[in-house]
């Protein structure tokens, strides 16, 4: 299929997302052997093909709408990723064709795509949330509320009062843990047992500092807001942790206190150290790449917009696999699903001060 062809087929697929509702940005980004000239005869035919459908191309700033195009391969196909962003929804489209002449010294590493889901937006503080059949639980600072799907929109049940403690640390943190019909919910120093089914109640105590990761050997420090493992007693306090493999090899990855990021082999021992990431990872597995990825927030500061990019971990080293997925806010929890196979993010919009609450999961791209 000749490039244009193939450049006009996503732009269809573009132009059925977006409409002519909003002016749009248009970026297109060459990670394929497609030569400068052919990477620039691509943009060319979206740009006319996203024309003739009546889709508004502007510069970014003055953009509602931003259309990211990667252009990657494989093996036996070029494959072409639009990443289509509207303020806090994204949708992905995708073509491939057969590669005319395969170059055998070209790049046959796919970036993977991040997909995000919106779960729930409010404008009060949200600490976690889980999805059970049927219904979303959301954790915030005072109470745990249920939510049922009705006529297509989340709907209040009833929502439950979290007794008053001690005061809260700075940057309070909290936790749901599902398990079938029944539920913890961690805060600092308290914690709550309840039920869904077949009547949403809850009871709640002084908690132990045990706090739910991956498998359960942390401590949340008292009156603080990073947490303390039972790995090992020499390992130091952090925010978040990823458990990984390299060559089928397990490590443990920690978000220190410092901003830098370290691993330890399966006797707990460093293995290695990263630079920029922020305090926020969490592992997911996935059918693409290694099977296991790291998703990280960048290191920023809390006012500035924050991103979340997948790594996977190779000679103890992290290799960017996507692109990163950019918020309107800052991440304020990052933690891996049941299930393994997504993870849930939590931000707080920098204009509007509304938090949100997302489902992170690795898309393939081919």
């Amino acid at each position: 299929m000749p490039l244009g062809e193939t450049a006009r087929s996503l732009a269809r697929k573009i132009a059925a997302v977006t409409g002519s509702r909003d002016a749009a940005s248009l970026t297109v980004r060459n990670v394929s052997s497609l030569s400068e000239e052919e990477a620039s005869e691509v943009l060319g035919a979206l740009e006319g093909e996203l024309r003739g459908k009546d889709v508004s191309l502007v510069e970014h700033a003055a953009a509602a709408t931003h259309i990211a195009v990667t252009l990657s391969e494989n093996a036996s196909d070029c494959v072409w990723t639009a990443e289509i962003m509207r303020g806090a929804q994204r949708d992905v489209v995708i073509v491939s064709r057969p590669r005319v002449a395969a170059d055998p010294g070209a790049n046959s590493r796919v970036p993977l795509v991040i997909e995000k889901r919106n779960l729930w937006e409010q404008a009060d503080p949200m600490l976690d949330v889980a999805q059970i059949p049927g219904a979303l639980l959301v954790l915030g600072v005072s109470s745990v509320s249920m939510y049922t799907r009705r006529s297509d929109r989340w709907e209040l049940a009833r929502s439950l009062a979290i007794p008053d403690s001690a005061p809260w640390p700075r940057d309070i943190r909290g936790r749901l843990e599902m398990e079938g019909d029944s539920f913890h919910a961690y805060l600092p120093g308290v914690v709550c047992l309840g039920k869904t089914r077949p009547e949403f109640w809850m009871d709640c105590g002084p908690g132990d500092g045990r706090w739910p990761l991956g498998s359960g050997n942390a401590m949340l420090a008292e009156g603080r807001n990073f947490l303390e493992g039972r790995f090992a007693k020499e390992l130091p306090p952090f925010f978040s942790a990823a458990q990984v493999a390299d060559r089928g090899n397990p490590l443990l990855i920690l978000a220190g206190l410092d901003g830098r990021a370290r691993i330890y082999d399966q006797t707990f021992q460093p293995a290695g150290s990263i630079e920029g990431w922020g305090s926020d990872i969490a592992a997911v597995s996935s059918k693409c790449g290694n099977g296991r990825q790291v998703l990280a927030s960048r290191s920023a500061a809390s006012d500035e917009p924050d991103a979340i990019q997948a790594y996977e971990i190779s000679g103890r080293k992290p290799i960017a696999v996507s692109a990163p997925l950019a918020f309107l806010g800052s991440v304020s929890a990052l933690w891996t699903a049941p299930g393994d196979e997504t993870a849930v993010a939590i931000t707080r919009d920098l204009r509007t001060g509304r938090y949100a609450a997302f489902s992170l999961s690795i898309f393939c791209g081919n």
